[in-house]
């Protein structure tokens, strides 16, 4: 019983894909070249498509691994040879046009940090 729960859980998740268009984002970001304070920052001039599609789920542009987390939440992964990490999260609201944006970096030396932004859904495209 369990099993078919999960199994309709996934199906539904696929069953409803859907695409977004985003830009605009702008919130905070902290790197360790900087000592970890928090600066404002964002991405204004890059659009970004996300494809809700359960395990075939995706970002572009972008490289790393995505999977549906939920009705409108992706999770995105990149791992290195040397143990460096990257962890992306999506959470869309389309009915306020909004998306969250979050990013964890380690093992990139200055580079590491976080990433905290809120921008908007400009379109659909499914």
């Amino acid at each position: 019983m369990r099993l078919i729960i999960i199994l309709a859980s996934f199906l539904s998740l696929t069953a409803n894909a859907s695409c977004f268009v985003v830009s605009d984002l702008k919130g905070m970001s902290s790197r360790q070249a900087g000592d970890f304070k928090i600066d404002n920052d964002g991405i204004s001039a890059q659009k970004f498509l996300i494809e809700l599609k359960g395990e075939d789920s995706r970002v572009s542009p972008n490289n790393m691994r995505c999977f549906q987390a939920g009705a409108s939440t992706l999770l995105c992964a990149a791992t290195g040879s040397k143990g460096e990490s990257t962890v992306e999260t999506w959470s869309l609201y389309p009915e306020r046009k909004t998306v969250v944006y979050t990013k964890s970096i380690n093992g990139y030396g200055p580079l590491n940090g976080a990433n905290l932004f809120v921008g908007k859904i400009k379109a659909r495209c499914d």
